[in-house]
């Protein structure tokens, strides 16, 4: 607000830069990433297409599922945040975090067990390392929020650039060498440091004062309605997607005794 508030253009351009940033944050890192990935090593024969489509499959499916099934409940975080700051009341910041993070933990990794262990069947090393890309890519859903809740924007939004720089770097260099796990550990490492760092500043721009870690369920049942229409809305971006994979005109890819739809 105060960026778009001086009365000139590179004010204007500086607040649109940086809210377009926190705004389409995790969006930007997994296009950019796959886009530039492919396109650097399109003319190499050290990356195999299967392990490249495994890759992006993988990014889009924790995407679209972290998106739907957790989006919600960080709208509800969102509530809760801006109530308390509303009321001066920023002491029980810290314990929703905490609280939050708790159960999304719980959440992602049954769901993340029941994609890649049930469903697709993938070998225990690659599902275990796809869990931790959902998990992660869950938790910046989760931490994108509290962004314009923080006094060190700017490096907020620095991060997010070096972030998204260095994962690309990390999974073009793992693509070239490592396959398909050296990819999504080094794309995995990338995102770890923007949610790592998003993180850090959270804890140090409010009160550490524990008091109540479940006061978010509270705000669920108050604000169910929120929630609702959160899933709701993000049901309506992907279910278009959903009937594809499943329609007759729908890409299965079969690797080893792994079943993809797309």
């Amino acid at each position: 607000q105060k960026l778009s508030d001086q009365d000139n253009l590179t004010g204007g351009l500086k607040a649109l830069l940086a809210s377009t940033l926190i705004a389409t944050g995790p969006w930007m890192i997994a296009v950019i990433t796959i886009g530039v990935t492919f396109l650097l090593a399109r003319g190499d024969s050290y990356i195999a297409s299967s392990d490249y489509t495994m890759f992006t499959q993988v990014i889009i499916y924790n995407f679209s599922f972290s998106m739907v099934f957790l989006g919600p409940l960080s709208l509800i975080c969102t509530r809760f945040l801006s109530d308390q700051i509303y009321l001066n009341n920023d002491q029980k910041v810290i314990s929703m975090v905490v609280g939050a993070l708790l159960l999304l933990s719980i959440i992602q990794f049954g769901l993340g067990y029941l994609l890649y262990f049930v469903i697709t069947a993938m070998s225990t090393k690659i599902a275990l390392i796809a869990i931790i890309n959902f998990m992660l890519i869950s938790l910046m859903w989760f931490v994108t929020p509290f962004i314009s809740a923080l006094k060190y924007v700017w490096g907020i939004v620095l991060t997010i650039l070096v972030g998204t720089a260095m994962t690309i770097c990390l999974t073009w260099y793992a693509s070239l060498h490592y396959g398909l796990e050296g990819m999504l550990i080094a794309f995995n490492i990338g995102i770890s440091v923007i949610v790592t760092t998003i993180l850090g500043q959270v804890f140090i721009s409010f009160p550490i004062k524990i008091k109540n870690f479940f006061e978010i369920f509270t705000y669920l049942i108050k604000y169910r309605s929120l929630f609702i229409f959160g899933l709701i809305s993000s049901l309506a971006i992907w279910a278009d997607k959903w009937m594809m994979w499943f329609s007759p005109e729908a890409l299965k890819l079969v690797h080893k005794d792994n079943f993809w739809f797309y």
